[in-house]
Protein backbone atom coordinates (compact mmCIF):
# COMPACT_ATOMS: atom_id res chain seq x y z
CA UNK A 1 0.00 0.00 0.00
CA UNK A 2 1.85 3.08 -1.25
CA UNK A 3 0.01 5.52 1.03
CA UNK A 4 1.18 3.76 4.23
CA UNK A 5 4.60 2.53 3.05
CA UNK A 6 7.53 3.44 5.32
CA UNK A 7 11.16 2.52 5.80
CA UNK A 8 12.03 0.91 9.13
CA UNK A 9 15.21 1.83 11.03
CA UNK A 10 18.30 0.24 9.54
CA UNK A 11 20.35 -1.78 11.99
CA UNK A 12 22.41 -3.44 9.28
CA UNK A 13 23.35 -1.79 6.03
CA UNK A 14 22.84 -5.07 4.12
CA UNK A 15 19.32 -5.67 5.43
CA UNK A 16 16.51 -3.42 4.37
CA UNK A 17 13.26 -3.41 6.37
CA UNK A 18 10.05 -1.60 5.44
CA UNK A 19 6.32 -1.93 5.98
CA UNK A 20 2.89 -0.78 4.93
CA UNK A 21 -0.48 -1.29 6.60
CA UNK A 22 -0.64 -4.87 5.31
CA UNK A 23 2.86 -6.36 5.40
CA UNK A 24 6.46 -6.21 6.62
CA UNK A 25 9.13 -6.40 3.92
CA UNK A 26 12.68 -7.65 4.23
CA UNK A 27 14.95 -6.81 1.30
CA UNK A 28 11.76 -6.02 -0.66
CA UNK A 29 10.31 -9.49 -0.01
CA UNK A 30 6.90 -9.68 1.65
CA UNK A 31 7.01 -11.46 5.03
CA UNK A 32 3.43 -12.72 5.27
CA UNK A 33 3.89 -14.35 8.70
CA UNK A 34 4.76 -11.04 10.43
CA UNK A 35 2.05 -8.81 11.87
CA UNK A 36 2.61 -5.28 10.50
CA UNK A 37 1.10 -3.61 13.57
CA UNK A 38 3.00 -5.38 16.37
CA UNK A 39 6.32 -6.23 14.67
CA UNK A 40 9.50 -4.80 16.18
CA UNK A 41 12.90 -5.17 14.56
CA UNK A 42 16.07 -5.50 16.67
CA UNK A 43 19.59 -6.41 15.62
CA UNK A 44 19.32 -10.11 14.70
CA UNK A 45 15.78 -10.45 16.13
CA UNK A 46 12.23 -9.86 14.88
CA UNK A 47 9.30 -9.97 17.30
CA UNK A 48 5.56 -9.65 16.83
CA UNK A 49 2.59 -10.55 19.02
CA UNK A 50 2.76 -14.23 18.07
CA UNK A 51 6.43 -15.26 17.85
CA UNK A 52 10.14 -14.42 17.90
CA UNK A 53 12.45 -14.92 14.92
CA UNK A 54 16.19 -14.64 14.46
CA UNK A 55 18.04 -13.45 11.38
CA UNK A 56 21.21 -15.51 11.01
CA UNK A 57 23.17 -16.54 7.94
CA UNK A 58 20.83 -14.47 5.77
CA UNK A 59 17.81 -16.54 6.85
CA UNK A 60 14.91 -15.81 9.17
CA UNK A 61 14.09 -18.66 11.56
CA UNK A 62 11.49 -18.86 14.31
CA UNK A 63 12.90 -19.56 17.77
CA UNK A 64 11.24 -20.86 20.91
CA UNK A 65 10.80 -17.66 22.91
CA UNK A 66 7.77 -15.96 24.42
CA UNK A 67 7.08 -12.76 22.43
CA UNK A 68 5.09 -11.27 25.31
CA UNK A 69 8.06 -11.37 27.72
CA UNK A 70 10.82 -10.92 25.10
CA UNK A 71 13.49 -8.38 26.07
CA UNK A 72 16.36 -7.25 23.87
CA UNK A 73 19.36 -6.69 26.17
CA UNK A 74 21.82 -5.66 23.46
CA UNK A 75 24.92 -7.04 21.76
CA UNK A 76 23.26 -10.27 20.66
CA UNK A 77 21.68 -11.04 24.06
CA UNK A 78 17.93 -11.56 24.53
CA UNK A 79 15.73 -13.10 27.17
CA UNK A 80 12.15 -13.98 27.90
CA UNK A 81 10.63 -15.02 31.23
CA UNK A 82 12.44 -18.38 31.23
CA UNK A 83 15.46 -18.40 28.92
CA UNK A 84 18.43 -16.33 27.83
CA UNK A 85 20.03 -16.54 24.39
CA UNK A 86 23.18 -15.17 22.79
CA UNK A 87 23.96 -14.83 19.08
CA UNK A 88 27.07 -13.81 17.21
CA UNK A 89 25.08 -13.44 13.99
CA UNK A 90 26.05 -16.90 12.73
CA UNK A 91 24.37 -19.13 15.30
CA UNK A 92 22.24 -18.86 18.42
CA UNK A 93 23.08 -20.35 21.79
CA UNK A 94 20.89 -20.80 24.83
CA UNK A 95 22.83 -19.66 27.89
CA UNK A 96 22.46 -22.75 30.02
CA UNK A 97 22.06 -22.13 33.73
CA UNK A 98 21.14 -18.46 33.37
CA UNK A 99 18.28 -17.22 35.54
CA UNK A 100 16.39 -14.99 33.09
CA UNK A 101 14.42 -12.81 35.55
CA UNK A 102 17.59 -11.41 37.15
CA UNK A 103 19.93 -11.41 34.14
CA UNK A 104 21.57 -8.10 33.24
CA UNK A 105 24.09 -7.03 30.62
CA UNK A 106 27.46 -5.65 31.79
CA UNK A 107 29.24 -3.23 29.47
CA UNK A 108 32.52 -1.42 30.18
CA UNK A 109 32.28 2.33 30.67
CA UNK A 110 35.16 2.82 28.25
CA UNK A 111 34.91 0.94 24.98
CA UNK A 112 38.11 0.53 22.96
CA UNK A 113 39.45 -1.65 20.15
CA UNK A 114 39.22 -4.69 22.45
CA UNK A 115 35.49 -4.22 22.92
CA UNK A 116 34.38 -4.36 19.30
CA UNK A 117 35.83 -5.96 16.19
CA UNK A 118 34.28 -5.64 12.73
CA UNK A 119 31.15 -4.09 14.24
CA UNK A 120 30.63 -6.96 16.66
CA UNK A 121 31.09 -6.71 20.44
CA UNK A 122 33.64 -9.33 21.49
CA UNK A 123 33.79 -8.82 25.24
CA UNK A 124 30.27 -8.88 26.61
CA UNK A 125 29.42 -10.07 30.10
CA UNK A 126 26.11 -10.86 31.73
CA UNK A 127 25.23 -11.85 35.24
CA UNK A 128 22.23 -13.13 37.10
CA UNK A 129 21.68 -13.70 40.80
CA UNK A 130 23.84 -16.85 40.75
CA UNK A 131 26.45 -16.69 37.98
CA UNK A 132 28.56 -14.47 35.72
CA UNK A 133 28.84 -15.22 31.98
CA UNK A 134 31.26 -14.17 29.21
CA UNK A 135 29.84 -14.52 25.70
CA UNK A 136 27.29 -17.00 27.05
CA UNK A 137 29.78 -19.18 28.97
CA UNK A 138 29.83 -19.42 32.78
CA UNK A 139 32.88 -17.88 34.45
CA UNK A 140 33.61 -20.52 37.11
CA UNK A 141 33.91 -19.18 40.64
CA UNK A 142 33.09 -15.56 39.80
CA UNK A 143 31.36 -13.74 42.65
CA UNK A 144 28.15 -12.31 41.23
CA UNK A 145 27.61 -9.65 43.87
CA UNK A 146 31.08 -8.07 43.51
CA UNK A 147 31.87 -8.76 39.82
CA UNK A 148 32.60 -5.55 37.92
CA UNK A 149 33.98 -4.56 34.55
CA UNK A 150 37.28 -2.68 34.84
CA UNK A 151 37.66 -2.10 31.08
CA UNK A 152 37.02 -4.03 27.88
CA UNK A 153 39.49 -6.82 28.74
CA UNK A 154 39.82 -6.80 32.54
CA UNK A 155 37.20 -7.60 35.20
CA UNK A 156 37.37 -8.21 38.92
CA UNK A 157 35.41 -9.47 41.87
CA UNK A 158 36.28 -9.62 45.57
CA UNK A 159 38.52 -12.66 45.02
CA UNK A 160 40.12 -12.38 41.58
CA UNK A 161 41.14 -10.25 38.63
CA UNK A 162 40.10 -11.63 35.23
CA UNK A 163 41.37 -11.22 31.67
CA UNK A 164 38.49 -11.80 29.25
CA UNK A 165 36.74 -13.97 31.81
CA UNK A 166 39.78 -16.06 32.84
CA UNK A 167 41.34 -15.73 36.31
CA UNK A 168 44.76 -14.09 36.34
CA UNK A 169 46.79 -16.23 38.79
CA UNK A 170 48.23 -14.47 41.83
CA UNK A 171 46.42 -11.22 41.03
CA UNK A 172 45.11 -8.89 43.71
CA UNK A 173 41.65 -7.39 43.08
CA UNK A 174 42.37 -4.66 45.62
CA UNK A 175 45.21 -3.10 43.64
Amino acid sequence: DAATFQELPLYYIEFHWSKDKNFIYWNENKQTYLDPVSTKIYPYFIVDKTAVWILINNQIKQIDMDPLTFAYLGYGHVKDSKNVYFTDGNSIQKIEGAYAPSLTLLIPDRQDENFERDGYAINIYTKDKNRVFHQGEIIPGADTSSFTIVDSVYQKDKNHVYFRGAVIPDSDPNT
